[in-house]
């Protein structure tokens, strides 16, 4: 009788140790990944080319570094983007993960608009070059327009 009590136990502990396991795991993984910040707005002002205000809060485009507006091309690369981007524009902002602290009060995102990633075309059009510091923290060094990360 105790030997066939204690084989039930067996039976129904090991599964349940199992399943709780499999449940503290995921919940676990869960709650270590990233979420991915996306909101969207229109622009307000362009201060520069890496630099925008949407709905009056400053962004920071990452990994792109161009002129700024007093520099050589400094004017071409904020008028290349208000070209693609006018003010009252509809943006979305896709906040990098790794720079959730941003930079001076600034968001630092991939911005696109009038379904164009301005980073990429910041890059693409030589208006801009790829910030090499923050490769090591950016979600966005992987990407296609980001090579060189």
């Amino acid at each position: 009788m105790k030997i066939q009590t204690f084989g039930k136990i067996i039976r129904i502990l090991i599964p349940s140790i199992i399943l709780i396991s499999i449940l503290f795991f995921l919940i676990n993984q869960e709650s270590t990944q990233p979420s991915t910040k996306y909101y969207q707005g229109k622009i307000t002002k362009i201060i520069d080319a890496d630099t925008l205000e949407i709905d009056n809060k400053t962004i920071r485009l990452a990994l792109v570094d161009a002129p700024e507006y007093y520099e050589d091309k400094g004017k071409e690369a904020k008028e290349f983007i208000s070209n693609i981007c006018p003010i009252g524009s509809t943006a979305i902002i896709d906040e990098d993960q790794g720079q959730t602290a941003g930079s001076y009060g600034r968001v630092i995102a991939v911005v696109y608009c009038n379904k164009r990633n301005l980073n990429a075309e910041l890059i693409n059009n030589n208006y801009g070059i790829i910030d090499k510091r923050f490769c090591n923290v950016s979600e966005f060094a992987n990407e296609d327009w980001a090579e060189g990360c």
